[in-house]
């Protein structure tokens, strides 16, 4: 995983409330099915882990967690870490981080910025024009 992947799972993990929580059982089959289940609907998930846990810090805790349910470490602060696994089936989030970029440029062009640097009115951008610049610049949808 690129830092800026990352940087893209931490800013969608920043608004997430933790939907699992280890607590004084630590990790055991209960909690890994559902981390497994979770990630597979959800791909990024933040969890909880409480004071009694049997671990020194949540870090421990998100290396173990990763290694049995085949995930990537994002972020560890404080008691609270996130993790993420790519779903096995449909679109990926990351897939969608390389269309918020491109849709970000759509929208520069809608404003009326054209590849050639001339300035369109919003309402003159045809959207054939729009399309041309997308494709120019290799976004795909």
């Amino acid at each position: 995983m690129t830092s800026k992947e990352r940087a893209y799972l931490r800013s969608m993990a920043n608004t997430m409330d933790a939907i699992l929580h280890i607590g004084k059982d630590g990790i055991n089959d209960g909690v890994r099915q559902q981390a497994w289940d979770a990630l597979e609907a959800r791909e990024l998930i933040k969890v909880s882990v409480q004071r009694e846990a049997p671990y020194d810090t949540a870090r421990e805790a998100c290396g173990e967690l990763c290694e049995l349910v085949h995930a990537e470490p994002v972020q560890c602060i404080g008691n609270k870490f996130v993790i993420y696994r790519p779903a096995r089936k449909g679109p990926h989030l990351l897939d969608e981080m390389g269309k918020a970029k491109c849709g970000e440029r759509l929208f520069l062009d809608a404003r009326g910025v054209s590849l050639s640097g001339e300035r369109d009115t919003p309402l003159a951008l045809s959207p054939e024009k729009a399309v041309l610049a997308e494709e120019s610049r290799g976004c795909t949808f």
